[in-house]
């Protein structure tokens, strides 16, 4: 049984479908949820979406926080996020080969806990916390043959994603390497209330479904965001591709809009591990810091400590196998989509290494963490181990 191609079709599925579904998804999830809490969730009223105007030259379009509670953002999200559970879930059931990680890097010396691949519901933290780190948007910017729908952003102080759909204004994808390269047309930059460009390190996106057949697919990317605590503003960009006759692409701008950042300087946690973790046929490793926050983990370490290899190209180190089991028993995992922040040679010969892992199918309560698992060795986390950030 081909279990990509059932999941290709659940997505496509979901798209045709979720503005008509979302609702009364999220219903139910809240009606779930008021009676595990025992609290009343208050939903704010559903708004129709509103397709703005084109937008050729830069136009400013301020989004005020306040909206951070739109339904039909969060519904999008709480969506996608159920969806994804579920097929994680059947695929890891159907197979063993659904939870393996790269043979070369870890082997296997990683032994993955039972209760992955289960399917669990959506909890009212979860609510809580997607209200706090989602910035509905909903601004369209068209240009050429493609037309952007920016339905909004998530931001957790370490992490930030844009949720857009790419769609083509004449004709449908064609295969995965349309597919692909529609996906690119477009590109986000990020700046400061003073129009300074604010760093971000590397990026990692990610399509739902297959939209071959299709003239629109959407998705979510990912940044390793870093910015000072007193920004308030965001200003992001966006760039429309334009390849010149040598065949190089740049991103000319074709608009803009501004939001207010939500303050969730409380949404992460710090913990220093301090300790040795075995990382597959690379040896030992030194796991340094781990910081959780909802969108994600970050991860340093001091890698190959055995020294057995010397220099980072000749092993492509990829984010270790993590896994962190929350009070109430739901273990979540890291590591499909994360990108390195930064790279140097210490003086014992050892690689420092720094990830950003993305979680795209949970929201992580940084304060609700019993344990976590890196590479084959797991801790159990409390107060003591916490580091000032």
């Amino acid at each position: 049984m081909d279990y990509k191609m059932i999941a290709d079709d659940m997505w496509t599925e979901i798209y045709e479908k979720h503005y008509d579904d979302t609702e009364n998804i999220c219903d139910k999830i809240i009606a779930k949820a008021e009676r595990i809490t025992d609290k009343p969730i208050r939903k704010k009223p559903k708004r129709a979406f509103v397709i703005v105007a084109s937008i050729v030259s830069a136009a400013a379009l301020t989004v005020s926080v306040g909206a951070a509670c739109n339904w039909d953002f969060r519904s999008l999200l709480v969506n996608n996020y159920t969806r994804e559970r579920e097929i994680a879930a059947e695929a890891a059931s159907a197979y063993e080969a659904g939870n393996e990680v790269e043979p070369f890097m870890y082997g296997e010396t990683v032994i993955y806990p039972k209760e992955i691949g289960i399917s669990h519901e959506f909890t009212a933290k979860e609510l809580e916390l997607l209200d706090r780190v989602t910035i509905p948007v909903e601004k369209t910017f068209e240009a050429d043959e493609h037309t952007l729908t920016v339905h909004g952003i998530l931001y957790d102080g370490n992490v930030l994603g844009v949720r857009s759909t790419v769609t083509k204004n004449n004709g449908c994808f064609s295969d995965v390497v349309e597919q692909g390269n529609t996906w690119s047309v477009f590109n986000f930059t990020f700046l400061d209330e003073n129009r300074n460009e604010l760093p971000k390190h590397g990026g990692i996106g990610g399509t739902d479904g297959n939209a071959i057949g299709k003239n629109s697919i959407s998705g979510t990317r990912y940044t390793s965001f870093t910015t000072n605590r007193n920004v308030k503003k965001l200003i992001v960009v966006v760039g429309y591709a334009y390849t010149n006759s040598a065949g190089f692409t740049s991103y000319p701008m074709c608009g803009e809009f501004t939001v207010e950042l939500p303050e969730v300087n409380d949404l992460s946690r710090t913990y220093n591990i301090d300790t040795d973790t075995v990382l597959g046929s690379s040896g030992r490793s030194h796991i340094n810091n781990i910081t959780f926050s909802p969108l994600g983990v970050l991860l340093d370490y001091n890698f190959n400590l055995d020294s057995r290899y010397n220099d980072l190209q000749s092993i492509h180190p990829t984010f270790p196998p993590v896994f962190i089991t929350m009070n109430d028993g739901t273990v979540i995992e890291q590591g499909a989509s994360a990108v390195g922040n930064e790279y140097r040679i210490n003086d014992d010969g050892s690689f420092y290494i720094s990830w950003q892992a993305f979680q795209k199918n949970y929201l992580i309560d940084p304060f609700d963490i019993a344990s976590v698992q890196i590479g084959d060795y797991t801790i159990a986390l409390d107060d003591s181990m916490i580091t000032e950030e």
